[in-house]
């Protein structure tokens, strides 16, 4: 049997033994985003296994495999980001790509799932209230002024 671990805070959670392009790893979810980290054993960094911080703003969507498939599979569907001079080592090219993980047992799934869906419908509230207020700030900079 695989042996694995969650570790858990307010601010992130950690999956650990995650498989992500023949790599093993941990995948962590914080409230900036995800990324994924090889384990020291595994080397790490070949077949692109690294993921930087990809932010939850350009999290398009994610899925995960049936539970009749036989592994429990996670894909996230990410955005491009956006253009840059600098340039981006995120991994992801000027077009959508998607990330796949296999989890050790589907309740590590399914936790990772809802935790994802939470922090997409935080970070889309968030995103609504802040273009809220900014909209409701530039309003009252635009009121008429009465005639005296």
């Amino acid at each position: 049997s695989i042996l694995y671990t969650i570790t858990m805070s307010i601010e992130r959670r950690c999956y650990s033994s995650i498989l992500h392009r023949k790599t093993k790893g941990s995948l962590e979810l914080s409230e900036s985003g995800f990324n994924f980290r090889p384990d020291n054993k595994s080397g790490g960094g070949e077949n692109g296994a690294i993921i930087e911080l990809i932010p939850w703003n350009r999290t398009m969507k994610h899925q995960v495999s049936p539970v009749s498939h036989s592994k429990s599979l996670l894909k996230i569907l990410v955005a491009p980001p956006p253009h840059k001079n600098g340039g981006d080592n995120n991994n992801v090219g000027g077009s959508n790509a998607s990330f796949t993980f296999v989890f050790p047992a589907r309740s590590d799934l399914e936790s990772a799932r809802k935790e994802i869906t939470s922090r997409l419908k935080q970070h889309c509230h968030n995103q609504h209230v802040n273009n809220t207020t900014v909209n409701n700030n530039s309003n009252t900079n635009k009121k008429k002024k009465r005639p005296r």
